[in-house]
């Protein structure tokens, strides 16, 4: 189910990084399974957070402006968050179903 033209990104390194990173994740990607995405943040030493059934995280899967996204990025450069802490990271959208997150280190 790889695009077709794309090349890909093999081979993806699996070496621990030396700054702090968060692998966004979502259970229903048509590209990187769960268990695959969490094997790239176990490898970096990144946060892995899971945000639900978002398909692959891309506006072509209905991601927008994206606050809560904004609020995870902002945590890498230490702006403080105006998006609250919540149990689901992306906003309620006819076209997308949200679930909890999980964030670990």
């Amino acid at each position: 189910s790889f695009p077709s033209g794309a090349t890909g990104f093999a081979p993806i390194p699996l070496l621990r990084l030396r700054f702090r990173t968060i692998v966004v994740a979502s259970s229903d990607d048509p590209y990187v399974t769960l268990s695959r995405a969490r094997t790239f943040a176990t490898a970096w030493g990144s946060d892995f957070v899971i945000i639900g059934e978002a398909g692959h995280i891309n506006s072509d899967s209905g991601v927008d402006d994206w606050p809560e996204g904004l609020a995870l990025l902002n945590t890498l450069r230490k702006i403080p968050n105006k998006v609250g802490r919540s149990k689901r990271l992306l906003s309620d959208r006819a076209s997308m179903k949200t679930g909890p997150f999980v964030a670990r280190r």
